[in-house]
């Protein structure tokens, strides 16, 4: 064909994109070369992916489906022995991304949310791909086809009392459908669910359920459906939001403030003149604490009215000096030369802007997040410079906010790393590539293994056996942690079972349990429902939380944790000493055991106020008839100290690292008091 396959800067894929308006024809066939790449390699097939893409967000991405269907139908005609067994595949693949472009179009055309997602179920319903197609938002409520409407029964109605439990979208596993809806299903050609929740300004109030014809789904398409599918479906609602309310995509019809892509041209002026004369410049991304609780408690209107108290306040603050612009959601930006005493001038900015608001009859106390980041050491381009502030205000949400974050390499390589685990966690969920290990539990008094805590390591296929702090983050903050979290909670009980008799009666297994888990993903109920298939007895297993419980959603918290504890599962706090609780917290909390930090082990027996800390801890457990576990024991001498003063159980390397199941067992079996003391 001619082609040029010589390196260039550009990505393969804009090749197309150059030759569509010069020479139409030749940019058609370049299109079949894709097509027949992706048939040819996993590289090929990426490209073209990628291609669809940027064609969806293109003037013309009309042309570009018609191209696709072109090139598809020339090479079935000039290759039809090697390529007619690919056919469904590519089909499939232009299917898919004919219902994006078209999703495109039709938020271009809807009024309104409801009209959107009835529109979007009308759209869908013409593809043989999905049998069943249901959504629930706001006041619309619609399923196709009609003779579906019987199946909303075998769906729990708590799922829709309470948008906020899916925070991301899921395929469910045959394990999460009950088996009322199994015979039904098939009777529609359904083989797997997909739930996608719906929402704007990050507040959850409705779901997309889809009922597939094709089980197992490729790679593709549940990249497809869990982030393009879900990406594109959101951000066409809050647009179509956004355009209801002021009709105008310059400024916010809230505060008057221009949003984002006008605030950068706006902001283009000011970084040129910096650049002229040497000047230097900070950028905030300034967040507004859990504006989602005045929202939902109080309504939009007085989310909005906030709001408004706080644009005024910037804008009197920074006067003329800077330009001030309006982010998704809770998010302000600032533009503003450096100050000499920054740190002073943010403080500043916090304190005036956290002034309590009254609203009517009703007082607001708020607390604000800053992100930072500085011109011309962080970036010199206004769109860059933002994200990098916005990395900074994404780090101080995820510490709890209430704080100011400056942008650092760290940050950004946080951030890329986040975007790279991501989808590898999310395999690696789905083929089980995790193992467990487990860490002995010393009885102090008996000198005896009394159980041990289960930890989890990833096998990755490319990196080995990876430990948790390099990938737990990423699953917590991604919500992927509700899934590895259940996966644990049965792995410890089969491996319960595994025991020996004389072994099982004395052993108890402990498992960490993450505030994630605790509300919004209805875990607890799982967990019993894992419980009752293995037939296990609830009090050889404790549960382990920190104490960053309590940061936020303490009482519903508090109210799945006595719900867990009343079964008999007992419940251990972790890290004890280190964290948010506080003795009010303590006293109405279900816990058997207080743990140790290690933090307060590592000085011992020389360190006076370790010492004195341990010793403190040891008295009010005491005096609310808690255990007390020591972590971190890594000397004799550590030992001896803590047997002295009374702990129950030990934990730590002085006696074993956490260990595989088969040598744990073997560990238990030979323990030995002499060969410790």
């Amino acid at each position: 064909m001619g082609l040029d396959t010589s390196k260039t800067e550009k990505p393969e894929s804009e090749k197309y994109f150059d030759l569509l308006n010069d020479n139409p024809k030749k940019a058609r066939k370049v299109l079949a070369y894709f097509v027949r790449r992706a048939v040819a390699s996993r590289k090929g097939f990426q490209t073209l992916l990628e291609l669809l893409k940027t064609g969806l967000t293109s003037r013309n991405p009309e042309i570009i489906v018609e191209d696709l269907l072109w090139a598809t139908k020339y090479n079935l005609l000039i290759q039809k022995r090697d390529f007619s067994r690919l056919r469904d595949k590519l089909n499939r693949i232009i299917n898919f991304y004919f219902i994006l472009y078209q999703m495109n179009t039709l938020f271009h055309h809807a009024g309104s949310l409801e009209e959107f997602v009835k529109g979007l179920i009308d759209l869908l319903f013409h593809f043989p791909e999905f049998r069943v197609l249901w959504g629930k938002i706001n006041s619309l409520d619609t399923i196709l086809p009609f003779d579906a409407q019987g199946l909303k029964k075998f769906f729990p109605d708590e799922i829709f009392e309470d948008f906020e439990w899916l925070r991301e979208p899921r395929i469910l596993k045959p394990s999460e459908i009950s088996e009322s809806l199994i015979e039904p299903s098939k009777n529609f050609g359904v083989e797997r669910w997909v739930l996608i929740p719906l929402g704007v300004r990050d507040w959850t109030f409705g779901m997309l359920i889809l009922g597939l014809s094709k089980a197992p789904l490729s790679e593709w398409e549940r990249t497809l459906f869990l982030d393009d599918f879900y990406n594109h479906i959101n951000s066409a609602l809050e647009a179509i939001r956004e355009r209801k309310a002021h009709g105008n995509n310059l400024f916010d019809a809230v505060t008057e403030f221009p949003l984002e892509g006008y605030f950068l041209i706006l902001t283009e002026k000011r970084f040129r003149e910096a650049r002229e004369k040497g000047e230097k410049l900070m950028l905030l991304s300034l967040g507004v604490d859990r504006l989602i609780h005045v929202n939902q408690v109080f309504g939009f209107d007085t989310g909005d009215a906030l709001l408004k108290v706080l644009a005024e306040r910037l804008k009197d603050f920074v006067g003329k000096d800077g330009e001030i612009g309006r982010g998704r959601s809770e998010t302000f930006y600032l533009l503003v030369p450096r100050p000499e005493s920054y740190v002073e001038y943010l403080e500043k900015l916090k304190r005036f802007l956290s002034l309590p608001v009254v609203l009517g009859n009703l007082p607001l106390e708020i607390t604000l997040s800053l992100g930072v980041a500085f011109f011309p050491e962080d970036g010199t381009e206004p769109r860059d410079l933002l994200k990098k502030a916005r990395t900074a205000l994404h780090e101080a949400k995820r510490l709890g906010g209430n704080r100011t974050v400056f942008f650092s390499r760290d940050l950004h390589e946080r951030a890329r790393k986040y975007l790279v685990l991501l989808p590898r966690l999310r395999r690696a969920i789905q083929k089980n590539e995790f193992v467990v290990y487990c860490q002995p539990r010393i009885d102090a008094k008996e000198w005896k293994v009394c159980g041990g805590e289960i930890l989890v390591r990833w096998q990755d296929p490319e990196r080995g056996l990876i430990p948790p702090g390099e990938f737990i983050w990423v699953l917590e903050e991604s919500g992927l942690i509700t899934d590895l979290g259940l996966w644990i909670a049965e792995e410890t009980c089969r491996i319960l079972l595994d025991l020996p008799r004389e072994m099982f009666v004395s052993l108890n297994l402990s498992f960490n349990v993450s505030p994630r888990q605790l509300w919004g993903s209805n875990f607890v109920d799982r967990f019993m429902d894992i419980l009752k298939r293995y037939r296990l007895c609830p009090t050889r297993i404790k549960i382990e939380i920190t104490e960053n419980v309590f940061v936020e959603k303490t009482e519903e918290i508090i109210k799945e944790l006595i719900k867990i504890s009343k079964t008999g599962v007992k419940v251990v706090l972790d890290d004890f000493g280190t964290g948010y609780s506080s003795l009010h917290y303590l006293s109405r909390l279900p816990v058997h055991d207080l743990k140790i930090d290690r933090a307060f082990v590592k000085g011992l027996p020389n360190s006076v106020k370790d010492l004195e800390i341990v010793k403190a801890i040891l008295a009010l457990a005491r005096a609310l008839g808690k255990r007390v576990v020591a972590e971190g024991v890594e000397t004799r001498e550590q030992l001896e100290c803590l047997c002295k003063l009374g702990v129950d159980e030990i934990q730590g390397f002085y006696f074993a690292r956490p260990l595989p199941w088969p040598e744990f067992k073997k560990f238990v079996f030979e323990f030995r008091k002499e060969h410790y003391i």
